[in-house]
């Protein structure tokens, strides 16, 4: 209501209570209701009537970091780009299933697919843009199961991996769903030594250590040395569970191989694996410019496990093809060769051994 609305029905009531007969106050009474009702459907319709906000980067939504998952400030408004707080919808957009959840869009599960993977407004879009491709379990994938959006990154900033990863949100510590996830000790006590703190991973001046630190809370069949048995979680070939295995290490290039039950002693590496992405480059090195898709280690479609491969008998050089390993399910042997063979003599494991 406006105020000439307002202004009107007042102007009749007074003439009414002048007047004073009993035509003119049933009239009175039935002119009260209709202003109730009025004032009444006016409050309701602006109790439902804020809805969600459109991202920009600037605007009400600019803190002094661009990005609505933190820098949350008195004059911005990015909670209700995510969140609607008296007129989220009863159910999920058309597409998926079940009911909006936490005044979100969507179910908290798949909160993150409408600006990362439905639309670009998130400025990051994995998973090619297809919802199927985060939602369905491939080689080439971390899928929304297990290894859901939330189960890697704080959704809201709070309690991150900071220093140069800071703006990918990563989990510090344990992991939402309450899993057993927490860093790998020993991964840690060979990085910084006994009594390490959260701190030194926050302080890290290399990025690929801090992703390897991170990624080792799940993949925790980490090792420094060929022979070093670990207890790993991982598939025995009937279910899940701690197993002991010896496992590729992390480590540089050594340029004196000496391992127990080495047949030789002489370099047999000639390059570094110190990271994860090490080996698990795919969307990672060599990634066109401006592709943000495929991205490690959302989704690198046809190379399996995130593994780039040398493709052509270059690699014996060191300076062959990068390409997929094929399909989604094999030829891993280029990811060895990549660091395994160097020399026009093909040291090594070599081409044609």
């Amino acid at each position: 209501m406006n105020g000439r609305e307002v202004y009107l029905p007042i102007m009749m009531l007074k003439s009414l209570l002048t007047e004073g007969n009993s035509m003119k106050k049933t009239a009175l009474v039935a002119l009260l209701a209709a202003v109730f009702v009025l004032a009444t459907a006016a409050s309701a319709f602006a109790a439902i009537a804020p809805t969600y906000v459109p991202w920009t980067a600037g605007g009400a939504n600019a803190g002094s970091a661009d990005t609505p998952h933190a820098d949350y400030q008195l004059h911005t408004e990015k909670c209700a780009v995510c969140h609607s707080v008296h007129n989220a919808p009863a159910t999920v957009p058309v597409g998926a299933t079940g009911e909006t959840e936490l005044l979100l869009r969507s179910s908290a599960a798949d909160a993150c697919t409408y600006c990362h993977i439905d639309s670009n407004i998130g400025g990051k879009v994995v998973y090619d843009g297809v919802a199927s491709n985060y939602r369905t379990d491939y080689a080439s994938n971390h899928y929304g199961g297990p290894a859901s959006c939330t189960n890697c990154h704080s959704v809201h900033s709070a309690n991150t991996i900071e220093g140069l990863v800071e703006s990918k949100i990563l989990r510090d510590g344990q992991f939402a769903n309450g899993a057993n996830y927490f860093y790998e000790d020993a991964y840690l006590d060979d990085l910084y030594g006994a009594g390490w703190t959260e701190a030194d991973v926050d302080a890290d001046p290399d990025r690929d250590v801090q992703i390897s630190v991170f990624c080792t809370k799940c993949h925790d069949n980490w090792s420094d040395a060929a022979e070093t048995t670990i207890s790993a979680y991982g598939y025995d070939g009937v279910g899940y569970s701690y197993v002991d295995v010896k496992h590729h290490p992390m480590k540089a290039a050594d340029v004196i191989f000496l391992a127990q039950g080495a047949s030789t002693t002489t370099q047999v590496a000639w390059v570094d694996a110190n990271y994860c992405r090490s080996c698990h480059d795919a969307g990672y090195i060599n990634q066109p410019a401006g592709t943000i898709t495929q991205s490690f280690p959302h989704y690198t479609p046809g190379y399996a496990k995130f593994l780039q491969v040398f493709t052509d008998a270059a690699s014996n050089t060191g300076s062959g093809t990068i390409g997929a390993p094929g399909a989604d399910t094999g030829s891993d042997d280029g990811a060895c060769i990549k660091c395994h063979i160097r020399g026009a003599g093909g040291q090594g494991a070599g081409l044609s051994y």
